[in-house]
């Protein structure tokens, strides 16, 4: 438990390794008190920002979305819902999911792709009926008009202006999954939402190689990875807010060989408006330690505007009757604090948030 624990932390954190060299001889330390003030700033930024992000204008007509798309397909079939690899797969079906028909044959849930150009044309929603009925199929591309939660009109409009898949097969059944996707979705002319996704595939579809951009007015989210390297995969992860970066990650794990199965190294940055994190891991220093104290494995610090706020340590406590090592924040004068209760608040509005991401279509 305890090394799944300091992993999850490692590649969640992107840490960097190899830094641990670096001449950081006249790096500024920040003092206990400016340090802290940095952490609280720090904090309330990132909490900030979850609240701005959460209330994106784009999500009110995601939500919306999801809720009709729960009472009618808009295509007439059955709408199911099913780190890197794994990430991809579930955003490729959740993304599949908001207009791509599963069907049922003789009870069971059949999946044999779907048709983009035979489902070319608009679609609107029919109030009376409460379900989508297509109305021309006409044009190069789909056009899904809904209202927006309250609207008596159809004042949203859905575009997929790309859509290809793949059809693979298990011992329990063919399946599709998407490799590329464009859509777009405005309310009241107003482009509010963007998504492109693509994605490579190995032959049993698990995702190899793949990259997704999200606007949701005036964010944009960009992820990708590569796993078709033998020994190594790569990601990167990016936050915008119109122009600003307010996010800014890439990593590398590299495996001690193509099974994937052990971590060699960790290697990577993570920037936060102008705090960053970065450090060094022996991975396999811990794996080969037995009973291990991670603090003589992972060296990590924390910087804003280059001058160092503290180091990161971990500390063994006993939760729930188990022992788990805990992040802290360690201050110039040897004090410490815990990253989760630094964290509290942020931590709250991306529960929240989550919350009411499940509840959409409910």
């Amino acid at each position: 438990m305890k090394r799944i624990s300091i992993y999850l932390l490692a590649v969640m954190t992107l840490v960097a390794t190899g830094c641990g060299d670096d001449d950081e001889s006249g790096t500024s330390q920040l003092g206990v008190n400016q340090a802290k003030e940095s952490m609280n700033d720090f904090s309330e930024d990132l909490a900030s920002d979850i609240i701005d992000i959460t209330q994106a204008e784009g999500l009110d007509a995601v939500g919306d979305l999801f809720s009709l798309t729960e009472l009618s397909d808009p295509f007439g079939g059955r709408l199911a819902v099913e780190g890197k690899a794994k990430w991809f797969k579930e955003k490729a079906l959740a993304f599949k999911s908001i207009f791509i028909p599963k069907h049922l044959k003789n009870g069971k849930s059949e999946d044999a792709g779907f048709d983009f150009q035979e489902n070319v044309g608009v679609y609107n929603w029919n109030f009376d009926e409460e379900s989508f009925e297509k109305t021309s199929s006409s044009g190069q591309i789909i056009v899904i008009n809904f209202p927006t939660e309250g609207s008596i009109t159809n004042n949203a409009q859905l575009r997929i202006t790309a859509y290809e898949d793949e059809l693979f097969e298990d011992e329990f059944e063919e399946y599709a999954m998407p490799t590329s996707l464009a859509v777009d979705l405005a309310i009241a002319n107003v482009k509010l939402v963007e998504i492109n996704f693509s994605a490579d595939y190995n032959n049993e579809g698990v995702p190899t190689e793949g990259a997704v951009s999200i606007f949701l007015k005036p964010y944009t989210f960009t992820v990708a990875f590569d796993d078709s390297n033998a020994t190594s995969t790569s990601g990167s992860f990016s936050l915008k807010s119109e122009s600003e970066t307010l996010i800014n990650s890439s990593a590398t794990i590299v495996f001690l060989s193509n099974e994937k199965d052990e971590v060699k190294t960790l290697e990577g940055m993570v920037t936060y408006r102008t705090m960053k994190l970065e450090g060094d891991i022996d991975v396999e220093g811990i794996e080969s330690a037995g009973e291990v104290d991670y603090n003589d494995f992972i060296t990590l610090a924390l910087f804003d505007n280059n001058a160092k706020v503290g180091d990161i340590v971990f500390v063994t406590e006993i939760i729930d009757e188990e022992e788990d090592d805990i992040p802290y924040i360690q201050y110039a004068d040897g004090s410490k604090q815990r990253l989760e209760d630094v964290f509290d608040e942020a931590i709250d509005e991306l529960e929240e948030f989550e919350t009411e991401i499940e509840d959409w279509g409910n």
